[in-house]
């Protein structure tokens, strides 16, 4: 009995260290927004659209293979700014890429 429990004691450390060969990390991916204002505009244009966009993306892997793509159709993003006094609307849509960057380590190839 002793010698069962010794044994369990010397190798459990090895069962929890043990690395993990698959996984699923998400990631928040931003992108700085810097737009060009004209002059006459800017006072009352300025804080009307976003500083920054994110979009959610996700990489999923194993010992062999990896991919990173979006996490779902995240749709579009729409920013509506203008004011009445100038009577000026403007809509600006942003599409999201889908890129998907495939890499297979085995056959040491990687696909966008």
């Amino acid at each position: 009995m002793k010698s069962f429990i010794l044994f369990f004691l010397l190798t459990l450390p090895a069962a929890v260290f043990t690395q993990h060969e698959e996984g699923k990390i998400t990631y928040t991916e931003t992108m700085k927004m810097d737009m060009e204002i004209p002059e006459e505009h800017k006072e009352e244009l300025q804080g009307l659209f976003p500083e920054t966009s994110s979009t959610e993306k996700v990489l999923l892997f194993n010992r062999e293979e990896s991919i990173y793509k979006n996490v779902e159709d995240q749709g579009d993003e729409v920013v509506e700014a203008g004011s009445e006094e100038s009577g000026m609307r403007i809509k600006m849509v942003m599409s999201r890429p889908d890129l998907q960057l495939y890499k297979n380590l085995k056959k040491k190839e990687m696909i966008q």
